[in-house]
């Protein structure tokens, strides 16, 4: 019979923790209930939607409520490579800027001006404090989704100064 004696013994308690890199998703896509109409742009910038425009896309413009017009889209840069990046599960509501007269309702030369990044991206190097280019290989176009229904969201009234402003200087 061989015999050991024992040096050491101790316990080790490992508590459980919460895993911080477990995602919570949305229940559904905001795409799944109501029409939707697919935009695409293929550069950053300050875009219109007149009622000839969303009338080609289908939109029954009747009688519109201008309240009712929603916007959604994530821009269309490159996704990181990286996994532990920040990820959206779904579409972002934009915000937009409707100039219908006043009267709740978009008629006539009534339209819609909303900020849209294209697929390109400009990245910020603050230490060498230079910007570079990084081109989207995957597409040449942002996609975004305009809804009718429920109560869109709006540009604050001092981005409103400021989307006017450089819309004028474009166009």
């Amino acid at each position: 019979m061989l015999v050991r004696k024992l040096l050491f013994f101790g316990i080790v308690l490992v508590t459980a923790v919460a895993a911080t890199a477990q995602r919570i998703y949305k229940p559904s896509s905001v795409l799944s209930t109501g029409n939707w109409y697919k935009l695409s742009v293929k550069e950053t910038g300050i875009y219109k939607i007149d009622l000839a425009f969303l009338n080609n896309l289908g939109v029954n413009t009747s009688s519109l409520a201008s309240n009712a017009i929603r916007l959604y889209g994530n821009g269309g840069q490159m996704l990181s490579e990286a996994n532990a990046g920040p990820w959206l599960d779904d579409l972002q509501e934009n915000a937009i800027m409707v100039v219908d007269g006043g009267d709740g309702i978009l008629n006539g030369n009534d339209y819609i001006l909303f900020y849209a990044t294209g697929p390109d991206q400009w990245v910020k190097d603050s230490l060498g404090q230079k910007f570079s280019h990084r081109k989207n290989i995957y597409s040449d176009k942002s996609y975004y989704f305009l809804t009718i229904g429920g109560s869109g969201k709006r540009i604050t009234n001092a981005s409103m100064f400021l989307l006017r402003h450089y819309y004028h200087q474009l166009f």
